[in-house]
This record gives C-alpha cells, sequence and structure tokens, in this order.
C-alpha cells in the first residue's frame, strides 16, 4: 500500500510545473509522511524524496534539505545511524539533527528485531570506537533532557518553538523506549544508572509543565503524554530486583537515592514543582505490600538493603514535601518496612527533633520578625505532618501511637519536643488536636510523657469550646500521676484552666469533671497543690457558686469540703502571653528581598587611626621615580635646599623618566605632588 502510495507521489510531483492543487497536496502528504521515523525506513518514500527537485510549492528549501538528510541516512542504513548517533553535536539541537537522530534510532530498533542484529549492531558501534551502545545512547538523553529544560524555566524564555519541542519530546521517548528494552541485557554500572536516573526525572518533570502550559490537542502536549509514561517504565524497570550496578549493589538502591537527592537539583526551574515531580517518580517506584511480595522476595529486598542506605538522603527528601505528601510517602514506607528495621518510628522521631531544634533557635537567636515566621511556620506544617500520622482516621493511627509507646527514642523526642512547645507558650489549632488524639491513650506511655501530656491538654482545654474530652484525659493522667512529678508547673496549669472555665458557661458534663480535678486537687498531700494563686478570690468563689447550681444537691457536701480545704494565695499570678504559631504564611516582595539580604555584611569604614595601605606604590615602582628624592618625608610638605634637583637628575631613576618636570625650587605641596602623580598614572 505504501509503495503504489509513493510512486504516485512521485508520479504527481515530477510534473508539477506550473503548480497543480493535486501537486501541492502531494507534497504535503511527503511532508508529513518524511516526519514518521518508521514510514522514512520505506525503500519507496526514500526513492521519492531523493527525486524532489526545486522549485517546490509546498516544501520549504530548508525542509527538503533536512528530508534529504534522513532519507540518505535511511538509504545507508546502519552504518550511516550509528555515525549520526556517535557524532558529537552542539547543543541545543535543531530540528533537522532531532529528526536524524530519531531516524537513526528506529533504524537501532529495527535492526534488534532480527536474529542476527544484535551483533551487526554491536560491530557497527565497535569500528566507530564507541565505548558501547548504551553509553551512547545515555549521552544523547541527557543531551536531550538539558535542552527541554530550558524550556521550561522560571526565568523569562524566548518565544516557545512548539515543533522543536515536540521533536524534543518524541527523541526522548524514543531513547527511552530503546534503553529500557535494552538495559536487561546490557548491565550498566552504577554512574550509568544515575545518569539515566537524574535525565528520566528532568524529562519528566518537563512532561508536566507541556501538559499544563500546551494545548490538549497540539503535538507538543500528545508527545509530552507519551514521554512521560516511558520516563515511568524506565525508572520502574532499572528498579527490578534483577537489576545489579555492582556486586553488592542492587540497580534500585542507586535509583532510589539519585531520585531523593536530586530533589534539591531543579536547576532553573521550579524547585517546589520540580521536587513534587520527584516525588511523584519516588512514590511510583515503592512497591505496595502482599502477599506475593514475601515469595517473590521484593519486600525484604527493599526493606533490608534499600532504605537502610538511603535514611539520609530519604530525611532531606521528606523535608522539601508538604505535610500531606510527606505523610503519604511514610505511611507507604512504614506499610512496607512492617516493623523490620523501624524506618517510619526513625523518621517521625527526626522530625519531632527538627521541631526542637526550630524552637531552641526561635528562643536563644536575635532574628528578624520575617524570619521568626518562617521558622514558626515550619513548626506548623511539621505538626501537621505528625497529627497525619496519628489521626483516627488515618491508616497509621495505630501504629503511630504503639510505637510511640514501646520506642524509647521516639517517646524520648515527643516528650522534648512537647516540652519546648510547652515552654515557649506556643499554640496552635494542630497542636491542639494532636493533644486531643493523643491524650485518650496517653496512660500507655511513660510517666514523663504522661506529665507533659497532661501539661498540653490542660494548656488546650482553655483554647477549645467542647473541652470535657480533654478535661477527661486529664483527670486520668492525674490518677495516674507518680509521687515524684514537678507539682508547680502542674499547679499552675490546673489553676489557669480553673480560671479559664469560670468565665465560661459550665453544663453538666464540664461541671461533672471539674469536681473530679477539684477533689484530686484537695486531696494532694503536697500543701503547694491547695493553695491557689492563679485564681483571683471572686472567680473561686463565682467556680463553687456555678457548680453547687448545676451539681446534684448530693454533691454539696463535697464541694463544701473542698472549698473548706482549698486556700487563695494574696500575690496574683500572672501568666506569660502565649505565641500562635501560623497556620499560613504571607510575605511580600520586599519581605523576601529582606531576607535574602539579611546575612550580606555591611561595609564599615576603618577605624580611626588604621594605617591607609600604600595603592600607588603597588602600581608603580620604584616610587622615586615620580617624587624624584629618595629622602623621606616627614611631614606635609617639603623644602628642597641647596642642588637637590640637580643631584637627583644624575640618578638612574631619574633619567628613565623623561616627561618629569622642569627643576623648580622652593616648597611644593603635598596636594600638588599627588596631583602631578595621578596625570603620570592616567598618562600611561
Amino acid at each position: 500500500m505504501l509503495r503504489q502510495l509513493t510512486r504516485r507521489l512521485e508520479w504527481i510531483t515530477s510534473d508539477n510545473d506550473p503548480p497543480r492543487r493535486s501537486g501541492i497536496l502531494a507534497e504535503k502528504v511527503i511532508f508529513d509522511l518524511a516526519k514518521d521515523p518508521l514510514a522514512i525506513l520505506n525503500s519507496d518514500l526514500i526513492q521519492t524524496i531523493l527525486s524532489l527537485k526545486a522549485p517546490l510549492s509546498f516544501i520549504a528549501e530548508h525542509e527538503l534539505l533536512s528530508m534529504r538528510k534522513v532519507a540518505m541516512v535511511s538509504e545507508d542504513g546502519l552504518p550511516a545511524a550509528v555515525e549520526e548517533l556517535m557524532f558529537s553535536s552542539d547543543h541545543p539541537l535543531s530540528l533537522r539533527r532531532l529528526r536524524t537522530l530519531r531516524v537513526s534510532l528506529a533504524i537501532i530498533e529495527r535492526e534488534l528485531d532480527d536474529p542476527k542484529g544484535e551483533w551487526r549492531t554491536l560491530n557497527a558501534f565497535w569500528e566507530e570506537r564507541s565505548p558501547g551502545i548504551i553509553a551512547c545512547l545515555i549521552d544523547i538523553l541527557v543531551g536531550v533532557s538539558d535542552d527541554l529544560n530550558k524550556h521550561f524555566v522560571l526565568s523569562l524564555p524566548r518565544r516557545m518553538n512548539h515543533a522543536l519541542a515536540d521533536q524534543l519530546f518524541l527523541t526522548a521517548d524514543d531513547l527511552l523506549r530503546l534503553i529500557t528494552l535494552l538495559t536487561p541485557a546490557f548491565p550498566l554500572t552504577a554512574r550509568a544508572i544515575r545518569r539515566l536516573t537524574i535525565a528520566a526525572a528532568d524529562v519528566f518533570g518537563c512532561t508536566d509543565v507541556a501538559d499544563m502550559i500546551f494545548s490538549q490537542a497540539s503535538r507538543a502536549c500528545i508527545a509530552a503524554h507519551g514521554t512521560r509514561q516511558s520516563c515511568l517504565n524506565l525508572v520502574c524497570g532499572l528498579s527490578g530486583p534483577d537489576v545489579v550496578a555492582e556486586p553488592s549493589r542492587r540497580g534500585v538502591e542507586v535509583v532510589f537515592r539519585t531520585l531523593l537527592q536530586h530533589a534539591r537539583h531543579s536547576g532553573d526551574r521550579d524547585p517546589a514543582y520540580h521536587a513534587l515531580q520527584v516525588f511523584t517518580m519516588v512514590d511510583h517506584i515503592l512497591p505496595e505490600p502482599n502477599a506475593m511480595m514475601y515469595d517473590e522476595g521484593e519486600q525484604p529486598h527493599w526493606v533490608t538493603s534499600v532504605i537502610p542506605h538511603a535514611l539520609d538522603e530519604l530525611q532531606g527528601f521528606l523535608r522539601l514535601l508538604e505535610p500531606g505528601n510527606k505523610g503519604h510517602i511514610v505511611k507507604r514506607l512504614i506499610r512496607l518496612d512492617d516493623d523490620m528495621i523501624g524506618v517510619g518510628a526513625w523518621l517521625l522521631a527526626r522530625e519531632l527533633e527538627d521541631i526542637t531544634k526550630t524552637i531552641e533557635t526561635l528562643a536563644f537567636h536575635s532574628r528578624t520578625e520575617n524570619s521568626k515566621a518562617i521558622l514558626r511556620y515550619q513548626v506548623t506544617l511539621s505538626l501537621q505532618f505528625v497529627l497525619d500520622l496519628a489521626t483516627p482516621s488515618s491508616s497509621s493511627s495505630k501504629w503511630c501511637v504503639a510505637t510511640i509507646a514501646n520506642t524509647a527514642d521516639l517517646s524520648s523526642a515527643l516528650n522534648n519536643c512537647m516540652m519546648a512547645l510547652h515552654d515557649g507558650q506556643y499554640a496552635s489549632k494542630s497542636l491542639q488536636d494532636l493533644i486531643t488524639v493523643i491524650g485518650p491513650s496517653a496512660t500507655s506511655l511513660t510517666s514523663e510523657l504522661q506529665f507533659t501530656i497532661l501539661l498540653g491538654a490542660l494548656r488546650a482545654s482553655r483554647q477549645v469550646d467542647n473541652s470535657v474530652p480533654l478535661l477527661e484525659s486529664c483527670y486520668a493522667l492525674l490518677c495516674n500521676l507518680p509521687e515524684s512529678a514537678n507539682i508547680e508547673p502542674l499547679r499552675l496549669e490546673i489553676e489557669q484552666t480553673l480560671s479559664t472555665l469560670t468565665s465560661r458557661d459550665l453544663d453538666a458534663s464540664t461541671a461533672e469533671i471539674v469536681l473530679l480535678i477539684l477533689e484530686w486537687l484537695s486531696g494532694h498531700s503536697s500543701l503547694k497543690m491547695t493553695t491557689l494563686c492563679a485564681i483571683t478570690p471572686d472567680l473561686f468563689t463565682s467556680l463553687f457558686s456555678a457548680l453547687l447550681a448545676i451539681l446534684p444537691s448530693s454533691k454539696r457536701d463535697t464541694l463544701e469540703t473542698i472549698r473548706s480545704t482549698l486556700s487563695i494565695d494574696g500575690d496574683e499570678y500572672l501568666s506569660p502571653p502565649s505565641v500562635d504559631l501560623p497556620q499560613t504564611l504571607k510575605l511580600s516582595i520586599h519581605d523576601l528581598d529582606d531576607l535574602m539580604r539579611q546575612d550580606i555584611p555591611t561595609p564599615t569604614t576603618p577605624p580611626n587611626g588604621a594605617k591607609t595601605p600604600d595603592i600607588l606604590g603597588l602600581v608603580i615602582s620604584p616610587p622615586t621615580a615620580l617624587l624624584r628624592s629618595q629622602v623621606p618625608t616627614t611631614g606635609l610638605t617639603k623644602t628642597y635646599a641647596n642642588n637637590d634637583f640637580r643631584q637627583l637628575r644624575q640618578t638612574p631613576s631619574a633619567r628613565q623618566n623623561t616627561s618629569r618636570l622642569p627643576s623648580m625650587h622652593g616648597e611644593l605641596s603635598l596636594c600638588a605632588t599627588m596631583l602631578y602623580m595621578a596625570d603620570v598614572v592616567a598618562g600611561a
């Protein structure tokens, strides 16, 4: 069919003077067929293209030259294809060069389909002194990836060339498919896998940007869709359990660590968007645990050989993600690990330690308000991530509580984090929700962590509308409190909570739990616990009046006993103001500019008495050639007496300068001397 079509097209275009409608349409059909690398392999189409002669009606002269080039490469076959692939071309790649590469790749792929084609291909590359077919294809893919990145930068690019972008995506797709086909038969080194992974990640990011900025019906957008899937297929193929990069190193480890590291290197593209695209690729190669994995050995292979070697890269990668995506990756790792090495507990402990360090930075380092706002917002994001793991609707909620209870390092990290938040008087919605989630299960935790959660729950109960669940958790923790606990901060928190609840309209449920807390307070063995200082006498009276009005009459005797036991300290306690952690962050352009400039040192002038360097002494040598005197100056002026100038004319340095001033006597001011020196230097 194609043979008949090409012959008819050749016949129509051979006699098209003057131009006819059929001849113009025939040229258009030939032009479109020449864009398809598979079609250009047909010998009849090759002869049709080579028989075209100028002038033509539709095909421009430069397009005709490009078509002839690819037709001749296709006609010469494998040797010409290998020569074109080995040719080192400058970047950026032109349309003609890209079409030639695509035809060469199609010839290689056709040869590999033949049983003996692999040997002929390898022999052709050997004759061209190539290090190998895979190495050659990787070099071309890296170049195509670099060219694609230049089309989707943050800075204002030149006018987008849609045809060039289309060919770049198609060339990258051909390369990715061919490399994926060859990798099972040609073992790759760790460096080759790393280069392939980086190039695939960059191309993958460009495909998503193209999908947003191009029309869905455009050729470039359609080409980007196919290339995107080829990128995923390549990294999945390199992540297989049978791919080995080195004798004791699997290919999936190289791919996984390379992706995690490359998330920080976006080049000139949007860093946040680049990290999101790398996140998509990491999420794609992570296996989902199931029953078949244990039989095939995939789960132990990931857990024992891949993740433990990438912990540092994994921690750095998670810092780039928003709380939702970070929680998604960690939950997948938790399911994949299944408590074999405890990667989830390790990552959660590191996140809590980062919160503690950030709070310490806010407390002990002087920073601008914008810097403090960024650090506080960072704490909010970390708390949202921890809350995402612990919330009851999450798949990791049971794991989170059980791991905190059974892991000493994680329990200590959570205790230090919450105590730092408490001491810094920080408050946020995420912190309140986290305490609400952990509070009911806090009795299974360590005593130190229970005490810290108790303090946080008391403070959070003053900041929420429905405080009953938090107060119930507080009472359960109070009953479980050891005698050695530090009662001073606990007493203040209880009293401030009672003072806040007094100003509200108490309901029956709240009144019941408040009565239990008061009963525990009055029954404490320490005298400090029965002496209240953070509540005024009027509020104390109002609290008992409200409880008497709400609670049944059977509780009256208990209330009277409690009231007689508790006393009010005359010294009023003023609680420090709380610091709200922002839920969102908004900064102006001027604020961002100030943040970027804050580390630039301010220029300072030398202090009084500082020695000024002799600049002219470095430029002119010897200085006596200008001053005409070897006698050092002792003041602002110098008096020349007798025959100083006549004697100085005999010195070699004086004879070297033929443009000196005539001999003169008297006083020469330092200002005149410096002006003369400046003229000489300018003339030189």
